[in-house]
Protein backbone atom coordinates (compact mmCIF):
# COMPACT_ATOMS: atom_id res chain seq x y z
CA UNK A 1 0.00 0.00 0.00
CA UNK A 2 2.77 2.18 1.13
CA UNK A 3 4.08 1.94 -2.55
CA UNK A 4 0.72 2.88 -4.25
CA UNK A 5 1.13 6.08 -2.35
CA UNK A 6 4.46 7.17 -3.71
CA UNK A 7 3.51 6.18 -7.27
CA UNK A 8 0.41 9.40 -6.18
CA UNK A 9 2.63 11.32 -4.77
CA UNK A 10 4.82 11.48 -7.52
CA UNK A 11 2.13 12.00 -10.03
CA UNK A 12 0.62 14.58 -7.23
CA UNK A 13 4.23 16.33 -7.65
CA UNK A 14 4.19 15.83 -11.38
CA UNK A 15 1.30 17.58 -12.17
CA UNK A 16 2.43 20.42 -9.95
CA UNK A 17 5.48 20.68 -11.45
CA UNK A 18 3.91 21.03 -14.81
CA UNK A 19 1.03 23.43 -13.52
CA UNK A 20 3.31 25.57 -11.46
CA UNK A 21 3.27 29.34 -12.30
CA UNK A 22 5.19 32.52 -11.44
CA UNK A 23 1.68 34.66 -9.92
CA UNK A 24 2.28 38.24 -8.76
CA UNK A 25 -0.22 39.18 -6.74
CA UNK A 26 -0.66 43.09 -5.92
CA UNK A 27 -1.31 43.86 -2.99
CA UNK A 28 -0.13 40.71 -1.59
CA UNK A 29 0.75 42.08 2.01
CA UNK A 30 -2.41 42.68 2.85
CA UNK A 31 -5.04 41.30 4.49
CA UNK A 32 -6.84 39.74 1.52
CA UNK A 33 -3.46 39.92 -0.74
CA UNK A 34 -1.12 37.46 2.30
CA UNK A 35 -4.01 34.92 2.09
CA UNK A 36 -4.43 34.71 -1.80
CA UNK A 37 -0.64 34.72 -1.59
CA UNK A 38 -0.35 31.70 0.62
CA UNK A 39 -3.60 29.30 -1.09
CA UNK A 40 -1.53 30.20 -4.35
CA UNK A 41 1.93 29.08 -2.39
CA UNK A 42 -0.10 25.75 -0.87
CA UNK A 43 -1.00 24.48 -4.59
CA UNK A 44 2.98 24.66 -5.66
CA UNK A 45 2.98 28.33 -7.13
CA UNK A 46 5.62 30.63 -6.74
CA UNK A 47 3.15 33.19 -5.25
CA UNK A 48 4.96 36.87 -5.69
CA UNK A 49 3.55 39.45 -2.84
CA UNK A 50 4.09 42.61 -4.85
CA UNK A 51 3.72 45.49 -2.68
CA UNK A 52 5.31 48.92 -1.39
CA UNK A 53 7.26 46.23 1.54
CA UNK A 54 7.98 44.10 -0.83
CA UNK A 55 9.63 47.32 -3.08
CA UNK A 56 7.15 47.43 -5.43
CA UNK A 57 4.96 50.98 -6.15
CA UNK A 58 2.48 50.26 -8.59
CA UNK A 59 1.58 54.17 -8.58
CA UNK A 60 4.71 54.56 -9.51
CA UNK A 61 6.29 51.73 -11.02
CA UNK A 62 8.55 51.16 -9.30
CA UNK A 63 9.86 47.73 -9.11
CA UNK A 64 6.95 46.93 -11.19
CA UNK A 65 9.14 45.57 -14.16
CA UNK A 66 11.01 43.51 -12.31
CA UNK A 67 8.34 41.51 -10.22
CA UNK A 68 6.37 41.33 -13.58
CA UNK A 69 9.45 39.37 -15.18
CA UNK A 70 8.02 35.89 -16.33
CA UNK A 71 5.30 36.19 -14.55
CA UNK A 72 2.26 33.67 -16.24
CA UNK A 73 -0.22 35.48 -13.76
CA UNK A 74 -1.10 38.83 -12.35
CA UNK A 75 -3.64 38.98 -9.83
CA UNK A 76 -4.59 42.59 -8.36
CA UNK A 77 -6.26 42.09 -4.86
CA UNK A 78 -5.10 45.86 -3.94
CA UNK A 79 -8.50 47.50 -6.24
CA UNK A 80 -10.90 46.02 -3.77
CA UNK A 81 -9.79 48.54 -1.42
CA UNK A 82 -10.18 51.09 -4.00
CA UNK A 83 -13.63 50.09 -4.34
CA UNK A 84 -14.08 49.90 -1.09
CA UNK A 85 -13.66 53.34 -0.69
CA UNK A 86 -15.18 54.26 -3.18
CA UNK A 87 -17.86 53.02 -1.73
CA UNK A 88 -18.53 54.33 1.25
Amino acid sequence: MSENNSVKEQEKSTVQDKAKMKIVVIGGSGLIGSKVVKILSEHGHDAVAASPNSGVNTLTGQGLAEVLKSASVVVDVQILLRLKIRLC
